[in-house]
This record gives C-alpha cells, sequence and structure tokens, in this order.
C-alpha cells in the first residue's frame, strides 16, 4: 500500500493522490461507464452514434482520465526542478478539482440532458431526427433549432467558465514556473 490511512502528510503526496483520484474517478465515469459501458453497446450506440452521448464520454474521459495524468506529470516535474512549492502544489491540487468539477458540471447541466432527450426523440422519432436542424416535411422544429435544447446548449457554459478557471491556474503556474524550473535542469 502506497500509504495508509492518515500517513498522507506532505503537499507532494497530498497533490499525487488528489490528482490520481481525480483521473480515476473521471476513468471509471468518462471511459468505462459511457465509453465502453454505454455509447459501445450495440442497442444503444444504434440510436445514439454521433450524438451528445459521445460528448459526455469525451467530456469526462479526455480531460480527466487522460488530461489530469499529464497534468500530474508536469506538476511532479515541476516540483523536482525546483519550480514549484508547496504552496503551489496545494494551489494545483485546488484548481484540479475544479476543473473536473467544471466537467461534471457541463455533463450534469447539458450534454447528459441533451444525451437523454436525442435517446428519447431518436427511437420516436429515428435517428435522423437527432441531427436535425429543420425536419424535411417542416411540421416538426429540429432538434438543434427546438427552443428547449437550445437553452440546455447555453447552460452548458456555467462548467465550461469553472473548468477554464481550473485550467487557467495551472497554466499560469507553469508560465511562472517555467524559468525556475529550465535554471534547475
Amino acid at each position: 500500500m502506497l500509504w495508509r490511512r492518515g500517513e498522507v502528510k506532505t503537499e507532494l503526496q497530498k497533490t499525487l493522490l488528489t490528482f490520481i483520484l481525480v483521473a480515476a474517478f473521471g476513468g471509471a465515469i468518462g471511459v468505462v461507464a459511457f465509453g465502453a459501458g454505454l455509447i459501445n453497446m450495440p442497442v444503444v450506440n444504434y440510436y445514439l452514434h454521433g450524438s451528445q452521448a459521445t460528448m459526455v464520454h469525451a467530456h469526462l474521459a479526455m480531460p480527466l482520465a487522460y488530461g489530469v495524468p499529464t497534468m500530474l506529470m508536469w506538476t511532479f516535474a515541476f516540483y523536482l526542478a525546483g519550480g514549484f512549492n508547496d504552496r503551489t502544489l496545494a494551489t494545483l491540487r485546488k484548481a484540479v478539482v475544479v476543473l473536473a468539477i467544471g466537467f461534471y458540471i457541463q455533463v450534469t447541466l447539458s450534454l447528459g440532458v441533451l444525451m437523454y432527450m436525442q435517446f428519447d426523440k431518436g427511437s420516436q422519432l429515428g435517428y435522423w431526427y437527432i441531427k436535425s436542424l429543420i425536419t424535411p416535411d417542416g411540421t416538426l422544429t429540429g432538434f438543434w433549432t427546438d427552443p428547449t435544447v437550445k437553452t440546455i446548449v447555453w447552460a452548458r457554459l456555467a462548467g465550461d467558465l469553472i473548468a477554464a478557471a481550473g485550467i487557467a491556474v495551472f497554466l499560469v503556474s507553469i508560465l511562472r514556473a517555467f524559468p525556475k524550473a529550465l535554471k534547475a535542469g
């Protein structure tokens, strides 16, 4: 066991653990649940291929399961090179949690709701409808021009801004520490 309960004491240990947990949780939900478990099931894929279900998978898997470990490698390298101190690590630990919260808000308020709506409408009207701006006969509003859908699309902005704040803290920290980390090499 890497750490026993109560033995995580240094900022580096806390940072490693936080980044690993954020990546693991993002991987479990984004990669496994929504990727392998949901959108790859043939019965679901038939109705949702190329829909917002793919976006839910991508918005959790890519930044959390793949991006956060990359951010951790940069963080660890900058710490070892002397570019980051314990105070920066504490800040980055909070920033990665804010980043994750932003992506979960995107999925909860917008992408997941759109996924459900597309599955519902696609199973009722056909796959063509979930991709429509207008309907061929003009009797229905196209999926993407429906006023409710437009509102839900804009609801994603809250998560976008929160995730952007988290990544901005990381990027600013990297830029500020870059000259100091270069001197150590």
